[in-house]
């Protein structure tokens, strides 16, 4: 089952769209809804506890895979069991029923709308819910399990991204691939024709896409579109590219020419495992007393260097970093929560990072990210940041925003 998501500002527009198709199928409303059937009667409800806030409406749309088969209790079941799973069921909401599109094989694909209101009281002291997407996807896997459906892996496990909502609608309406999927098909066809990065620069030339390269990754250009490398997913910045090439298509080997025949036949040897034949018996050399503890230690090959790590990959992660970082240092503060207290973060005495905690009751107060004190310490915080972190970061900022425009201007003193 696919999960899509949306932040929209107006209850009506949303409600007109959810409710105004012609096979459209009202499946649940909750008590906190009160007000049923027109979809301008029920917006003007869940306006009046929203009160003007900014974005106070979440649509998402859940889609069943191909062969799943759900009766008609089965989608209000599916649909109370979700918003339980997302602690919205005391919030406005509604569950619709949409068979409006169809699989790739032309078969009906039916599909729930859910419209939910981000705040359950009109008080200006209501805090707006944040549906993170790794949760909404958490939810989905249960509810696969839970009614037999079948599973479809995480966004954050597939190298490839989809569309937004929008994107996707558009493209499917105007029955051609969207500017990301073309331009994955194309580096999908250029990594398959090359054997080194080089080649594969070339590749991009007769097709029309232009490449820009940093420190931290690449991006591309088609028809006047920019996708970063990790925006088309995983697979498409430039670490992956590079490692999914040279793993993929062995490394040429150079060409031998008339005066290497010693060279060749060398080669050929090194390769044989026939057991080298003498006339003079063999004996066994005794064999050497084992080297003391301390002697095997200092033999020990070095660790390898870790991987280099993805920055293209961790763009929020680290906007979130420098965000902690720069409101503790304004507020001249060694800790200090973030999120509704579900994040600690801790700096050292140099004003870095030292390390962030997550206590929300999933986290249990686990460490997310730790500087290991070392000269690639920053580096290291990053990539321990899951995407979830990311998610609720992002959350954490709208909430900020929204709280400082509900705020009451201060009037000026007259003179």
């Amino acid at each position: 089952m696919i999960a899509k998501t949306l932040l929209n500002r107006s209850f009506e527009a949303t409600l007109r769209y959810v409710l105004g198709k012609e096979d459209a199928k009202l499946i649940y409303t909750n008590e906190a809804t009160a007000v049923r059937g027109d979809a301008l009667q029920v917006a003007k409800a869940m306006a009046a506890i929203a009160q003007g806030r900014n974005k106070p409406c979440y649509h998402i749309a859940l889609s069943p895979a191909q062969g799943d088969q759900l009766a008609g209790m089965d989608w209000f079941n599916l649909s109370r069991d979700f918003l339980k799973g997302m602690g919205v069921d005391n919030h406005q909401a509604i569950a619709v029923l949409h068979t409006d599109a169809d699989f790739q094989d032309g078969q009906e694909r039916p599909h729930l709308h859910f419209v939910i209101n981000r705040f359950d009281s009109p008080s200006i002291n209501a805090h707006p819910v944040c549906l993170y997407f790794p949760k909404i996807e958490r939810v989905v896997r249960k509810l696969e399990q839970d009614y037999g459906l079948e599973a479809i892996p995480c966004s954050w496990e597939v190298d490839r991204r989809g569309d937004a909502p929008r994107q996707y609608h558009q493209s499917h309406k105007q029955h051609q691939p969207s500017a990301r999927q073309q331009l994955q098909t194309f580096l999908d066809q250029a990594i398959e024709q090359s054997a080194n990065l080089d080649e594969f620069r070339s590749a991009l030339q007769p097709m029309n896409i232009s490449l820009r390269e940093s420190k931290r990754g690449w991006s591309f250009e088609l028809e006047g579109r920019h996708f970063a490398g990790y925006q088309l997913g995983k697979a498409y910045t430039r670490d992956r590219v590079e490692q999914t090439i040279t793993t993929a298509k062995p490394q040429p080997q150079p060409e031998t020419t008339p005066d290497q025949p010693m060279a060749v036949e060398l080669r050929q040897l090194a390769n044989q495992t026939q057991p080298i034949q003498t006339s003079a018996p063999v004996t066994r050399a005794p064999e050497a007393a084992p080297a003391p503890p301390e002697s095997r230690a200092a033999s020990a090959p070095a660790t390898p260097n870790p991987a280099p790590i993805d920055f293209d990959s961790h763009a929020a992660a680290r906007s979130m970093l420098q965000h902690f970082r720069q409101r503790l240092k304004n507020q001249k503060r060694k800790e200090l929560t973030f999120a509704d207290d579900r994040y600690l973060v801790k700096l050292d005495a140099k004003s870095h990072i030292l390390t962030i905690t997550d206590n929300s009751s999933g986290g249990n107060g686990k460490i997310i990210a730790q500087d290991e004190k070392t000269p690639e310490g920053w580096k290291v915080a990053i990539n321990q940041v899951k995407p979830e972190d990311e998610q609720n970061f992002d959350c954490d900022q709208a909430n900020r925003e929204q709280q400082q425009r509900q705020k009451p201007k201060q009037r000026q003193p007259e003179l």
